[in-house]
């Protein structure tokens, strides 16, 4: 038997599996997608295939495989207990969980998620081959052999023989159905169990027997090659046969009712609404089933790989079938849903009766470019140099140039809603309408260029978009640019598309996708998330989506997303890519003319592609339901393994697995040495059919709370972490774009170097807090001795100031007084020379007095405040007028600040005051003089007023006057002196002004 299936199995191969999907795959509304050992798997057979709760596929093949949509994972069992072999000959998840594995030879072996059971020979398990595992609703497990039976319960085994023989060739089969029940089917008979035996239910003689649940009730059963089914009365009902020869190998019922049927030599099959399909797959022996929680099927086949099937919401035309329309240029659907089609080699098609034909014109050479239909049947076609063609049944029509179409070359049309017809030409280009049998030329201003795209909004406006890059709107019998709207750099338009929403969808060839509603435009690039920046084709579905069909293939995304893109940042559009997964090649978008696309009444879309016709069932695609979930894999420290997600996996109970950080439970820490350089965090989206649709988003709170982006990666890295508590998070999002509720997350606690921990930064503290504390004593210390030398120095210096003032007054003082009384004699001399001389040492005596008067006043510390500078300036200028007549007028404030002034500073402040003084009497020839002191900003002023015949500053010294113009230089070299200024303000009869002005702090 095995040697026919083996011919069988060459025979699929040359007929059916030579370029990769048969014709039957491609028109077949089931695709399959297969992954094989170049895609990772050890081996192209698979027997078993389950799903466990955490959302992992399980893989019975040359070992045990756990799959996570983008890579196998081999766990090592016979590495682990020893196994005699590698082979996996039956794989059953319990009501558990547990997933139990039996082997070619060896012990039988039980996943659990925290620990793993083996029962082997040395309890109570025959060394055989395993043929088929269930439980029952207590807990127990029963496990099929060639000739006898094992139940397992409470960790015992008891063995009892089949009730019947086991034909060669043949296999038993258990089941427990909905109700708890055990079911055996062995050499055509149908046994239940009841009251601790099998009892036989049904009989087929000399046929081979599957079975699987019904959720109906009963059972479904294959006797041979015929479908039946086995109600909860054990009453049989026929359904269905199989094609002769089909050697079923297992059954599945999925979510909907649907009966899968795995063959041996004939693939797969599956039965729904009484109708028996065939569903495509990478070979023809099909073994093992199982529907995800996605509700798609997953198969293993005996030579080529994994296979998940799926339903083809996307259809590309078979070009052995459909070889009129195998590479188009434009299509149109009629008023009788009927398709037209350009082809790329310009001719003209169109199906009847399911099949294509071509339409054959009566000229020669014609070469048609696009193609439209109107709502009376009729059909327009534009040619490359045969101008307009109108095709009503059997009968033709031909405008040319000189019927006024304006040129041969047409290449868009667009049938309005009030059946005018507008035609877009080359050579000129211009655009046309046809209204009332009359063509009508649009007038336009600047350059035009190819007319590539067409669309009429609901509010009745036909756009226009060009090669160049302009977008126009006809308003009367004009064309008029839309300001505002273009591409950067005009860059050209490809396609025009208007939505029922009032919406203008525009298709740049590489600026993005353009919109217009309401008169707002906005672009959607690549950088808001859109998968390409060139649009060809636009078209939208009955449930809100827009399709978009570019350089990169065929896309959808929701219009809401699009129209509020700008609310939500860079990248945060999601689409959903259509390609090899949905069972598409790579595709080629057509192009350059207009209409590209079609929606007919059923709402099926429709698109023009270099590799044929692309037909879209919206209804069969709503997105996913399920939010994917997401699993952390693995943590890799500088290379080493750290972390794993262990759940129902056997290496944690080694040696060194022990050791490895559970990434499946919650709360797990990951602890890492301060000295660390990178990490490495894998995770898997569980998103099995379709991974790369998936979102994925992660961030490690407490280095950055934004999320990042992975862009179909599964895998974070972080370069050495600063020491600290973080919490790495991921999460995910289906192609719908529902993000998921429970993020994957894990505790990260990175130890500081010992000099970054608080006991050492503590001590480091106290001991910097000693020796600062010691440097400030000493300091202080130091200061306070500068500072009590500085006060000695200075007590010092003003002991010394008030003695030499003391003996100045005591000594000098008398001496002059002396001398003053000797030169006025008791009698006046007759002499007058004698008089005059002494007349002159009189005066001289007195003058010394009061200069002596002035030194003593200014290095007497006792005369160092601001009170007793104003009162001796005051004294000094009403004295010194007094004899001069000349009237003084004092205008000091009530309070000065309370400084300190040196005895430089007083001693220059002094003799400027005094020259000023002296200039006056001498030259000003002044009858009062005004003298104000004040304190301002930190300065001191003393300003002299007088309304004498003035001066001027910047005149030239009188060489006939000794010492001419010393007096102000005098002036301003005592003020800079002290870090004062000297202003002089003067003009010819109108008196002069001088001011001294003397900072208060810095340089006294």
């Amino acid at each position: 038997m095995h040697h026919f299936g083996s011919i069988l199995l060459i025979f699929w191969i040359l007929i059916g599996s030579a370029s990769g999907q048969s014709n039957e795959s491609r028109s077949s509304d089931w695709f399959f997608r297969s992954w094989e050992t170049e895609d990772g798997l050890p081996s192209n057979s698979i027997l078993e295939v389950t799903q466990t709760s955490d959302g992992y596929l399980w893989l019975g093949s040359n070992g045990l495989l756990r799959f996570n949509g983008h890579e196998f994972e081999p766990i090592p069992l016979q590495d682990i207990l020893d196994l005699p072999s590698r082979e996996i000959r039956a794989m059953f998840q319990d009501r558990n969980g547990r997933v139990w594995t039996a082997f070619e030879r060896g012990p039988l072996v039980g996943l659990g998620e925290d620990n793993f059971l083996v029962f082997g020979e040395s309890e109570g398990l025959p060394e055989k081959r395993v043929h088929s595992i269930t439980d029952d609703d207590e807990g127990g497990l029963w496990v099929a052999y060639y000739d006898e039976i094992c139940h397992i319960a409470d960790n015992k085994v008891i063995s009892r023989k089949l009730p019947n023989r086991t034909p060669v060739g043949e296999t038993p089969r258990l089941l427990c159905d909905d109700l708890g029940r055990i079911w055996l089917a062995n050499g055509g008979r149908l046994h239940l169990r009841k009251e601790g035996k099998f009892h036989l239910i049904a009989e087929f003689k000399d046929s081979s027997l599957q079975m699987t649940k019904a959720s109906q009730g009963g059972l479904w059963v294959t006797v041979d090659s015929q479908l039946i089914h086995l109600d909860s009365e054990n009453q049989i009902s026929p359904e269905v046969s199989l094609p002769d020869s089909s050697q079923v190998t297992n059954l599945l019922e999925d979510s909907k009712g649907a009966i899968w049927i795995c063959t041996q030599t004939n693939g797969l099959f599956r039965y729904a609404d009484k109708r028996l399909e065939a569903i495509p797959t990478s070979y023809p022996w099909v073994e093992g089933i199982t529907e995800d929680h996605e509700g798609n099927i997953w198969v293993g086949t005996f030579g080529g790989g994994l296979n998940v099937i799926k339903s083809r919401a996307v259809q590309l035309s078979d070009p052995q079938i459909s070889a009129p329309v195998s590479s188009l240029n434009s299509l149109t659907i009629n008023s009788d849903g009927k398709i037209w089609a350009v082809n790329r080699d310009g001719r003209l098609a169109f199906q009847r009766d399911g099949q294509w034909q071509f339409y054959q014109p009566k000229q020669a050479g014609v070469r048609f470019l696009c193609v439209a239909s109107d709502p009376a049947g009729h059909i327009w076609a534009g040619s490359r140099q045969h101008g307009l063609f109108k095709i009503t049944n059997e009968r033709t029509e031909i405008f040319r140039s000189e019927q006024g179409i304006g040129s041969n070359y047409v290449r868009a049309l667009l049938v309005a809603k009030n059946g005018d017809l507008w035609i877009g030409t080359d050579g000129p280009d211009q655009l046309l309408r046809h209204s009332g049998g009359k063509f009508e030329a649009i007038s336009h201003e600047g350059s035009l260029q190819a007319i590539r795209g067409l669309a009429e909004t609901t509010d009745g406006t036909v756009w226009v978009g060009t090669s160049n890059g302009r977008l126009l709107r006809v308003v009367g019998s004009k064309l008029v640019s839309k300001t505002g709207v273009e591409g950067s750099a005009l860059i050209s338009i490809r396609t025009l598309h208007a939505t029922p929403d009032g919406s203008l969808w525009i298709g740049y060839a590489g600026d993005g996708l353009g919109h217009i509603k309401d008169g707002k435009y906005q672009r959607i690039t690549t950088e808001e998330g859109l998968r390409d920046n060139y649009i060809s084709q636009i078209q939208h579905d009955d449930f809100g989506s827009l399709w978009l069909a570019g350089n990169r293939g065929l896309f959808q995304v929701e219009r809401s997303q699009l129209q509020n893109s700008s609310q939500f940042g860079s990248r945060a559009i999601r689409m959903r890519t259509f390609g090899r997964n949905d069972g598409l090649p790579s595709l080629q978008i057509s192009r350059n003319y207009s209409p590209t696309s079609a929606k007919d009444s059923s709402g099926n879309l429709y698109f023009s592609t270099y590799n044929g016709l692309l037909r879209v069932n919206p209804k069969r695609y709503r997105g996913d339901v399920l939010v994917p979930p997401v699993r952390l894999e693995r943590v890799l420290v500088d290379h080493q393994l750290v972390g794993s997600y262990r759940k129902r996996d056997a290496r944690a109970f080694t040696a060194e697995g022990a050791n490895l950080l559970d990434l499946s439970s919650r709360g797990a820490i990951l602890r890492l040495p301060p000295d660390h350089n990178r990490v490495n965090i894998d995770f898997a989206t569980l998103s099995l059919a379709s991974p790369e649709t998936v979102n994925i988003r992660y961030r490690l709170k407490g280095l950055s709370d934004k999320w990042e982006i992975s862009d179909n990666q599964y895998e974070a890295q972080f370069s050495r972490l600063p020491a600290g508590k973080y919490e790495f998070e991921v999460i995910a999002a289906n192609n719908n774009g529902s993000w998921s509720r429970e993020k994957a997350s894990l505790l990260i606690t990175v130890s500081p170097f010992f000099w970054q921990t608080w006991w050492f930064k503590l001590g480091v503290g106290a001991f910097t807090a000693l020796i600062a504390g010691g440097l400030v004593f000493l300091g202080l210390r130091r200061r306070h001795r500068l500072v009590m030398q500085r006060i000695r120095t200075k007590r010092a210096l003003e002991q010394e100031r008030s003695r030499i003032a003391r003996d100045i007054h005591d000594e000098l003082g008398a001496s002059l007084t002396r001398i003053s009384l000797l030169a006025q004699p008791a009698v006046e001399p007759k002499d007058e020379t004698i008089k005059k001389k002494l007349g002159q040492i009189h005066s001289t005596a007195r003058h010394l007095m009061r200069s002596m008067d002035g030194v003593v006043w200014a290095i007497d510390p006792e005369h160092d405040t601001c009170d007793d500078l104003a009162s001796y300036l005051s004294s000094y200028a009403q004295e010194f007028l007094e004899v001069a007549g000349i009237t003084c007028r004092i205008r000091m404030p009530l309070e000065l600040p309370e400084h300190s002034l040196s005895a430089q500073l007083r001693h220059n402040l002094l003799l400027a005051f005094k020259e000023a003084l002296n200039n006056i009497v001498k030259y000003a020839e002044a009858t009062e003089v005004k003298v104000t002191l004040e304190s301002e900003n930190e300065e001191l002023i003393l300003k002299l007023e007088d309304n004498g015949s003035g001066i001027n500053p910047m005149a030239e010294s009188d060489p006939n006057r000794p010492a001419s113009g010393r007096g102000l230089e005098n002036m301003n070299t005592r003020m800079k002196e002290i870090g004062g200024a000297c202003v002089v303000e003067s003009s010819p009869e109108k008196g002069t002004a001088i001011t001294f002005q003397v900072p208060l702090r810095g340089v006294i």
